[in-house]
């Protein structure tokens, strides 16, 4: 069906991208949920929060709670959109983002990491400078000590200066993460300002203009005045020299950290990372979306222009590809469950259809329309029942199955019962004695993370069984 669609040359670059977007968008909505559980009181804990006990804790909480209020609004938007930041970038919030940086680089604040985090980021600063022609590299050192952090001061986004004598400077960081529009001689302004009312010189004074990517810049009658003052000025960005920056924080040894940066800012700054990587991807899937709105432009003028059956068409494709997929999937992860058993545990293990328990079936390859149906993966505890793991409605369980008699089955049926309430599988159905629901994601990792883990379970739930079978003077 898909390849149908793709015959109109003019339309299949449209669709290519649809294709791609739709991708984009549910691994968006995965990680969203992963990283942003759109609940105010628990995203903030999880992505940026300082247990009760760390200092500065008081500090950061209401830093905190303007945060999820833009958690809070979006959730709401994306209700009505449906689409995960679908206004995000038409609602700038650079004030909070300046705050939270802010926080994390002021020496002053409680997380006692001292001059450690800001010493990192003028680092990143002063490295930025070295492609810049504005001034001599040996001008571009930015000494640490004595430094003084203003977060949303003046009406600028994050300025730090340094009074010393060996070395006074100015940095102003205009943070565009949001893409906000420039203000006539907005960063003019600025300049003007520490210059005027903090006796800074313009040869002392660094213009950092920091958007989220590099497709955005400055005025251009900005920048022509600043090289005229002979400020420099220099674009960087979230994407490149912020996430540098908390790399270089993360990845360094602890013996270099402050004892609190060890004990709790060091999560903090890995769930900032976390969030700073959530929205270059969500700029990637507008981005598409510009390109999508353009190819239809295109497509239209060229009088072949797509209908809703098309895209329609291309969904139902999507849709399918996805389960087709999640079927392989599971058809992988239950023959490796079975080759873990057969292999390395010396146990037999049989597959069968759900409609058909009685019956095995032989089967070696995932690609087999076999696993787009309920199946189980059985091992043998006696002749009365078997322990079972497999999928039905969308999840996966573990459970007790029944063969033989019902005779046989009555007699050990009690003993089958509190080993599955001891182990909360508490449903009950036809053919079998108890099952319940697992906790297993049918994902990309799938595999690798539960193959292992599920075939113990199964060996310990019939080992399980088998000694109580055995106290009680049943045979396996």
């Amino acid at each position: 069906m898909l390849e149908d669609i793709r015959m109109n040359s003019n339309l299949a670059p449209a669709l290519d991208i649809l294709d791609q977007a739709e991708t984009a968008r549910k691994e968006g909505c995965r990680r969203l949920c992963q990283l942003l559980s759109l609940d105010p009181t628990s995203t903030i804990g999880r992505i940026l929060y300082e247990i009760d006990n760390e200092p500065g804790h008081r500090r950061f909480t209401p830093l905190l709670e303007d945060i999820s209020q833009i958690v809070e609004k979006h959730r709401v938007e994306w209700a009505i959109t449906d689409w995960p930041f679908a206004n995000f970038w038409d609602n700038p919030h650079e004030p909070y983002h300046s705050k939270l940086l802010g926080y994390f680089i002021d020496p002053s604040q409680k997380h006692d990491c001292g001059d450690f985090l800001l010493g990192e980021l003028l680092k990143v600063l002063e490295n930025s400078l070295k492609t810049s022609e504005c001034l001599p590299c040996a001008l571009a050192r930015f000494p640490v000590d004595g430094c003084v952090v203003h977060a949303e001061s003046e009406y600028i986004d994050l300025w730090i200066e340094r009074r010393c004598d060996s070395r006074k400077y100015a940095i102003i960081i205009e943070n565009k993460v949001n893409g906000a529009k420039n203000q006539n001689e907005q960063l003019r302004t600025y300049v003007e300002r520490i210059r005027l009312d903090h006796d800074f010189q313009y040869p002392e004074i660094y213009v950092f203009y920091l958007p989220l990517t590099v497709d955005k810049d400055a005025n251009q009658s900005d920048r022509t005045w600043l090289a005229e003052k002979r400020v420099c000025y220099k674009k960087i960005t979230f994407k490149e020299h912020i996430l540098e920056w908390l790399n270089s924080v993360l990845e360094q040894s602890e013996s270099n950290w402050p004892k609190k940066m060890v004990e709790g800012m060091r999560e903090n700054l890995s769930h900032y990372r976390n969030l700073i990587n959530f929205l270059n991807r969500k700029q990637k899937e507008l981005k598409m979306n510009a390109e999508i709105l353009e190819k239809l432009r295109l497509a239209e003028e060229n009088n072949r222009p797509p209908n809703l059956s098309d895209v329609g068409k291309l969904k139902e494709s999507v849709e399918l590809l996805q389960r087709c997929m999640q079927q392989v999937i599971r058809g992988k992860l239950m023959l490796k469950i079975q080759s873990i058993l057969k292999e390395q545990k010396r146990i037999d293990a049989w597959l069968c259809l759900e409609s058909k328990q009685m019956e095995p079936v032989h089967i070696d390859s995932p690609y087999k329309e076999f696993f787009g149906v309920p199946v189980n993966l059985c091992v043998r505890a006696n002749e009365a029942v078997s322990v079972c793991f497999g999928f039905n409605d969308h999840k996966f369980w573990l459970g007790y199955m029944r063969s033989d008699t019902a005779d046989k089955q009555e007699m050990i049926e009690q003993l089958v019962f509190s080993q599955a309430d001891a182990r909360e599988l508490n449903k009950t159905d036809t053919g079998w004695y108890r099952w319940g629901s697992i906790d297993v994601t049918c994902d990309d990792n799938c595999v690798e993370n539960f193959s292992v883990k599920i075939a113990d379970k199964l060996v310990e739930m019939r080992d399980s069984l088998l000694a109580r079978l055995k106290v009680k003077g049943f045979r396996s």
